[in-house]
């Protein structure tokens, strides 16, 4: 249950992200582009409101292509740098350990 201090820290403001998801037995990755979502409410500076409805999304759009089960994650921020930080560091590390085979989701895939 929320307390009303925590009410008052939410506000509504444009987020930046970005989501990606593997699945434990397969070598794939997919990653979206990063996505501007506008007014969304944020609580805390840490907690977006619809962030269980966007990785949900996501995991959908990929269970179509690839037919298995998978893992989500979604990181968003206020400022697009961060993001896009967090997203070439995610791929740089994939790429160095040759864990994951990386998929771009490309245009087709929008929050």
């Amino acid at each position: 249950m929320r307390n009303d201090n925590q009410d008052k820290k939410a506000r509504q403001t444009d987020v930046y992200v970005c989501a990606l998801s593997f699945s434990p037995v397969d070598s794939v990755m997919y990653i979206s582009n990063i996505q501007k979502i506008e007014q969304t409410v944020v609580r805390n500076r840490w907690f977006l409101e619809e962030r269980s409805l966007l990785e949900q999304k996501f995991e959908d759009y990929v269970r179509e292509r690839a037919g298995n089960l998978q893992l989500s994650s979604l990181f968003f921020s206020e400022k697009e740098k961060k993001v896009l930080k967090q997203r070439e560091r995610i791929i740089r590390i994939n790429n160095k350990k040759k864990r994951f085979k990386v998929q771009y989701t490309g245009a087709d895939f929008r929050f």
